[in-house]
């Protein structure tokens, strides 16, 4: 269970002096007997709330994938 940046750019590109990053985030949930859980967002807080969402509906035995 993990939040992970994900950058639009390959780490070999160079990028221009003013030119920004653009950062994606994923909610990656691998938990036994269940398929793996994996989303992207835009934001940080999106994917951490997304996550406890899907820990909370697979606690509860109502995940849906």
């Amino acid at each position: 269970m993990a939040i992970v940046p994900i950058y639009s750019k390959s780490k070999t590109e160079l990028a221009k002096p003013k030119e920004k990053r653009k950062k994606t985030w994923q909610a990656q949930i691998r938990k036994d007997g269940y398929p793996p859980y994996i989303k992207t967002f835009q934001r940080k807080a999106e994917a951490e709330i997304d996550e406890a969402r899907v820990l909370t509906e697979m606690a509860r035995g109502m995940f849906v994938d």
